[in-house]
């Protein structure tokens, strides 16, 4: 028989930690744009880029996978000396995971045509989603040199020192780019963001307030103004951010655990329960959605509950346990 039990000791840990996500804007798939972890912690902020995670494609994207390839193939064969047939052949290559036949032909590509834009940024993005920085960084520096008027470079050159963690130099890079183009939502967005890193709390509230004003409402730019707001010490407008991000995109589950941490550390747990069972009733798989319901749930001293929130996270180790039982 499998028994079980509520034990208060159990969640006298649970806590909502201080840590926001901000998503970056939605921009151009040639990007190396990355979403950052913003923890608040005693001794100021901890910043982490939240890496990429592959998933495996589903079997029809597969086989629309393996098309392409084949027509882009015959289309090479057709026109031998295209460069344009060989970067389709390239990128169909690289979504298909074949990345090292997908760079080499990159690199044949720009080494018949030094200047092509589509196969510079494709092969530094290849570089910067693979983790090899150095080689991003040399190719992003080329980009750069063939076409010093595009700030896409110096935001990507930016996001590869935010992955190496020197906040310094890509608030440079960012502020170069910002020179270069007033309207680029990305690179103000992402400068706000290490604004706050570098204690430039008021530059990065300033900065994301005159965005929105330019660039009309943006979920992710007003997800970014809620986090300065926080740690600028005002809760109230970070509170009205964190709203307006969930008015203009409610299934934006950043914004739902940024309010929901928000209101658990003003001791609102109520309301904590309300929002976060609205959003898992359209979100159920959202893990950090039910550590947060399980610890207001604790605070509220309702065990049961909490407990069988946490008991939703591990279903493999509780049927592990059960068949061993």
């Amino acid at each position: 028989m499998i028994m079980s039990s509520v034990d208060t000791r159990d969640f006298s840990q649970i806590v909502a930690e201080e840590r926001f996500s901000v998503d970056a804007p939605q921009t151009n798939p040639l990007m190396a744009a990355s979403s950052l972890d913003v923890t608040r912690k005693g001794s100021g902020l901890a910043f982490s880029v939240i890496e990429k995670t592959q998933y495996a494609e589903p079997r029809s994207v597969e086989q629309t996978l393996q098309e392409v390839i084949v027509r882009s193939e015959r289309d090479m064969q057709a026109h031998p000396h295209s460069t344009r047939s060989m970067v389709n052949l390239a990128l169909a290559l690289i979504n298909a995971g074949q990345t090292g036949a997908g760079a080499d032909l990159l690199r044949e590509v720009i080494n018949a045509e030094p200047s092509n834009y589509v196969a510079l940024t494709s092969l530094a993005l290849l570089f910067f989603n693979l983790g090899a920085l150095q080689e991003a960084t040399e190719a992003y520096l080329r980009l750069h040199s063939k076409y010093p008027r595009d700030p896409s470079p110096l935001i990507n050159l930016a996001s590869i020192e935010l992955r190496k963690g020197d906040f310094i130099a890509a608030s440079s890079y960012l502020e170069r780019a910002v020179a270069l183009d007033g309207c680029s939502v990305m690179a103000k967005h992402l400068l706000a963001m290490v604004l706050l890193r570098l204690g430039r709390h008021n530059q990065s509230v300033n900065l994301l307030r005159s965005t929105l004003r330019e660039s009309g409402p943006s979920a992710e730019l007003n997800q970014g103004l809620a986090i300065a707001y926080l740690v600028s010490g005002d809760p109230k407008k970070a509170e009205r951010a964190f709203l307006t991000a969930l008015a203009i995109n409610k299934t934006m589950a950043s914004a739902v655990h940024g309010l929901a941490v928000l209101r658990f550390q003003q001791k609102r747990f109520s309301e904590v329960i309300e929002g976060l069972l609205d959003h898992l009733s359209h979100f159920s798989g959202d893990g950090e959605a039910r550590e947060l319901l399980a610890g207001a749930y604790v605070q509220l001293g309702q065990f049961a509950r909490a407990r069988g929130q946490l008991t939703l996270l591990v279903p493999a180790k509780t049927n592990t346990k059960e068949k061993r039982a």
